[in-house]
């Protein structure tokens, strides 16, 4: 694999460390792998362009190979442009690092890695610019597309969605051992704006600062490993947190979550910050350091169901819109909250609830609007 991990035989899972996307996405110099089985695919080449003005009319490709006789597709090498002294970036032309197709069962070979390093205005450029998955039983992960100089790192596997590991609640060892899915593993405070894009699935298995995260209907983020990602903007982006992560909203920005998200890992926000959502916020008991949750019109926080919150505690300031539903599941223990204003229709309440510091006045708020039991 290069960028993102290849397609699996069939949809089924690698073997740990099977197949692993490596690579940086901001100065990549690695090829392909080629494709498993015994008539597997070749890997891409290393592409690497320096010059103070770059035009790019024809074709620049770092494609893998097809497989054959039930085998896996070659994953895209690297291209890699550096145009230097601040010098123009032009064409129409088109530059692909995409993975080749699977044989039979062989998976597809995972895209590459095309990175440009330009410091001016990128938009003289017209041209097309790919590094999606071969086409097979189950299609190779995405690679990355990243435009340094403006801190852009698109994944786009060109609607060939995942088979194993796209669901919201699947564990981390589905992830971790999934196919299809593109990875960032190196830590980077270059990112300014994270898209990911038609059913593509990606992986942050790293420290992340400064980033706006967004993904459409059908694709999907995972933080994994003991990853920090502190975010700038946070827009129609589905993510699972997964535990031992961390979610870490900058102060004196505001928020929208529109799409369900997963915390299983640390939520931690500002005094400042104002949080919305429109789809339901599942959080744990590792959610300690949320201190400013404003939920919009029709919005639904949640915590996780089956869970055990002894010893533990979400502070929680909550100004909470007319039409919003709260459910807070957590039979065994207490949940700390501090109201501030209640113009809610229905609150549900399972466990025991006290604010601060102003408890008796807030309890007696709770006691008109609580319906118990659920």
């Amino acid at each position: 694999s290069h960028g993102g991990r290849g397609g699996t035989t069939q949809g089924s899972f690698l073997a740990f460390g099977e197949a692993p996307a490596y690579d940086t996405f901001v100065r990549p110099d690695q090829s392909g792998s080629g494709g498993g089985g015994p008539s597997g695919g070749t890997g891409g080449g290393v592409i690497h362009i320096v010059s103070r003005k770059v035009t790019i009319d024809g074709i620049v490709s770092a494609d893998g190979t097809d497989g054959q006789d039930d085998s896996g597709g070659g994953a895209g090498g690297s291209i890699l442009i550096d145009v230097t002294n601040q010098g123009p970036f032009r064409g129409a032309g088109l530059m692909t690092a995409n993975g080749g197709r699977g044989a039979g069962e062989g998976g597809g070979g995972a895209g590459g890695r095309i990175t440009v390093n330009s410091k001016q205005e990128l938009s003289h450029y017209t041209g097309k610019t790919y590094a999606y998955g071969g086409v097979a039983a189950e299609p190779g992960g995405p690679g990355t597309v990243f435009l340094n100089g403006h801190g852009n790192l698109q994944v786009d596997n060109f609607g060939r969605s995942a088979l194993v590991a796209m669901t919201i609640n699947c564990s981390q060892f589905d992830i971790v051992n999934s196919g299809a899915a593109a990875w960032v593993q190196h830590s980077t405070d270059e990112l300014d704006d994270i898209l990911v894009a038609r059913g593509s699935h990606l992986v942050i298995a790293t420290n992340t600062t400064g980033a706006t995260l967004r993904a459409d209907d059908d694709s999907m983020m995972h933080v994994v490993g003991n990853s920090r990602v502190t975010v700038t903007a946070f827009t129609d982006a589905k993510m699972v947190f997964n535990a031992n992560t961390a979610l870490v909203l900058t102060k004196d920005i505001d928020f929208t979550m529109k799409k369900k998200t997963d915390i299983f890992g640390a939520f931690d926000t500002q005094p400042t910050t104002k949080v919305y959502i429109n789809k339901p916020l599942y959080l744990t008991p590792q959610t300690l350091a949320m201190e400013a949750l404003n939920i919009a019109v029709s919005g639904h926080l949640e915590s996780y169901t089956n869970i055990t919150v002894r010893g533990h505690s979400a502070r929680l300031e909550m100004i909470v819109d007319a039409g919003a539903r709260i459910l807070f599941d957590s039979k065994s223990g207490e949940v700390l909250i501090g109201l501030s204003q209640i113009a809610a229709q229905t609150v549900k309440v399972d466990g025991v609830f006290k604010s601060f510091p102003m408890e008796r006045k807030v309890v007696g708020i709770l006691s008109r609007l609580v319906q118990m039991p659920l």
